[in-house]
């Protein structure tokens, strides 16, 4: 896989320090328990191509989601985050990388036992209670069906997964809706319960993900950096399901499984 091949590159004495804010969403981005460093596939993705801009990065968090976008927005302590969906609303605010480096697949978390197996159309989910997280993007489906389906939802914070999770198998609510198919699995796993749960694809395409910086003279100099780091990779999206993996197979390594 060439983007994990990469040769080691030399920083040159003016090397910069770029400071990236991140959000917990394993295995994507998180703090290691065993390391206390940033790490998942993204934080991992970010550094490569951070190399390749003789750059440094010093992560910011992590930070319930809220206060990242308003460090973001308003309080300049950041200079942007790696993961971002796009939106008409952030594009006003964010300068975005030119390339996704990510296509996630919208979909439905279920308890196992739920007899829905396939989501063909708004008439499968009309009488469920979905969980949904606040300020968190939608899916085209999701959006284009709002009016018609029920909604638990969850303010920000930092075990709002966990929370959802426990309320799924619990049965105070049916389903979980994320853009991303990875998360809610992963987090099922370290808790132990990745067996009482199922996930469903909604019918429409994958969602790219991208880097994002702050709408800035600096933060259009650092996409214009990343930009051109980006094609010298030579990296491809489909590279990042394999750091995924890679997460997945090494859970035990980042994280205490005795807990919990």
């Amino acid at each position: 896989m060439l983007f994990m091949g990469w040769p080691v590159y030399v920083q040159s004495a003016e090397t910069q320090t770029i400071t990236m804010g991140y959000f917990d969403l394993k295995p994507h981005m998180y703090k290691s328990q065993k390391t206390g460093r940033a790490s998942g596939a993204t934080i991992a993705y970010f550094e490569k191509i951070a190399e390749k801009m003789a750059c440094d990065v010093k992560w910011v968090g992590p930070l319930p989601f809220g206060r990242m976008m308003y460090y973001l927005e308003l309080k300049k302590l950041i200079d942007g985050t790696p993961l971002m969906s796009m939106t008409d609303e952030r594009q006003s605010i964010f300068h975005y990388a030119e390339n996704y480096y990510y296509l996630c697949k919208p979909n439905l978390i279920l308890a196992s036992d739920n007899p829905l197996n396939k989501i063909k159309s708004v008439d499968d989910l009309k009488g469920l209670t979905i969980g949904q997280f606040d300020k968190a993007a939608n899916s085209r489906f999701i959006s284009d069906n709002h009016s018609l389906l029920t909604f638990d939802v969850v303010s920000a914070g930092l075990t709002l997964f966990e929370n959802q999770l426990n309320k799924l198998v619990a049965g105070r609510i049916d389903a979980i809706h994320t853009l991303d198919e990875y998360t809610l699995l992963f987090t099922a796993k370290l808790m132990g319960i990745d067996n009482q749960i199922k996930i469903l694809f909604l019918p429409e395409k994958p969602w790219p993900f991208y880097t994002v910086f702050r709408k800035t003279q600096r933060g259009k100099r650092l996409k214009r950096m990343f930009d051109a780091a980006f094609v010298e990779s030579g990296y491809k999206p489909e590279d990042y399901h394999a750091m995924i993996q890679s997460e997945f197979d090494h859970i035990s390594e980042n994280f205490d499984l005795n807990d919990r």
